[in-house]
């Protein structure tokens, strides 16, 4: 904003600068420019940072597609800017590293982040694919976490390995059918392999038969996610669970930086006697004012 602020004032800033007195440090002309060939950077950074700081929407499942958006433009912009005029290349080159530092990947590695764009429904993870190194499958290294948290998981897999058991020990009852009886053997492990199959599709945990299922069902639009989860809580129970508890955690700090600031408001030389019971108090209602006003 204060850039922005400078270089809309350039020509009162030259003008100022011409009068006699003027104590104040004018930037070159060079320095404009660069200020100017930074603005589309940072211009975009600053509505990403506004979007994912909000705190009354779910934001998890936007950090890696604005992640990606910011670092695609500084890409387009360094293949504009080849010269480095000014040190433009310079400085987009270092932004480059750092978001590369920050979010490796444009942040798929990071799990909230992950599981965040996989539960949007409109996004389904497309990206997570995209952004893997090669031979890394990003979507598996995230739906296969969650299907392990699923306490019913384990129950369901050790009940397939059993099953398959019995059905491979009962091959030890073919000894009886001679070698030269091709057509008859080749019948009887055909009827093996499908009944395993078949043990493993029906013994597939009820998170992942979910997952499946969510996959396949993608609307033609952008939707409002939290009431898109709720409409279909009794289709997806365990993963609209997930949702929701996903996307009550913030993509940044600065809903409990704000909070913080306003205990401090709360919390004056004047008040200091105030219990930490009765501030806790004091700032949850100040934080849900708006919730609680047709109850007063």
């Amino acid at each position: 904003v204060m850039l922005e602020g400078i270089v809309e004032l350039e020509a009162a800033i030259h003008r100022a600068s011409k009068i006699d007195g003027f104590g104040v440090a004018v930037p070159s002309d060079d320095h404009f420019t660069l200020m100017r060939q930074m603005l589309p950077v940072l211009s975009m950074a600053k509505l990403i940072s506004e979007e994912l700081s909000a705190d009354s929407v779910p934001t998890l499942d936007k950090a890696i597609w604005n992640v990606m958006k910011l670092r695609t433009r500084v890409i387009n912009h360094l293949q504009i800017h080849q010269e480095n005029q000014n040190g433009i290349k310079d400085w987009l080159m270092a932004v480059r590293d750092q978001l590369d530092k920050r979010f490796p990947q444009c942040g798929a590695v990071y799990t909230p982040f992950a599981v965040g764009h996989l539960l949007n429904p409109y996004q389904l993870g497309k990206l997570l694919n995209k952004l893997g190194k090669e031979g890394e499958d990003l979507f598996k290294e995230t739906v296969n976490p969650l299907v392990d948290a699923d306490p019913a998981a384990p129950v369901h897999r050790q009940q397939s390995r059993d099953a398959i058991a019995k059905i491979q020990a009962a091959e030890k009852t073919w000894e009886d059918i001679p070698d030269e009886d091709v057509e008859e053997r080749a019948m009887r492990e055909e009827l093996n392999k499908t009944k395993v199959e078949e043990t493993k599709s029906a013994s597939v945990p009820p998170l992942q038969e979910e997952i499946r299922t969510y996959l396949l069902e993608r609307p033609e639009k952008p939707v409002v996610i939290l009431d898109w989860w709720k409409e279909r809580q009794a289709k997806y129970p365990l993963l609209s669970e997930a949702a929701r508890a996903v996307y009550c955690q913030p993509a940044t700090s600065a809903s409990s930086e704000r909070a913080f600031s306003q205990a401090g408001l709360v919390m004056t030389d004047r008040r200091q006697r105030l219990n930490t019971k009765t501030l806790e108090k004091l700032c949850f209602v100040n934080q849900n004012f708006d919730l609680l006003e047709p109850c007063l």
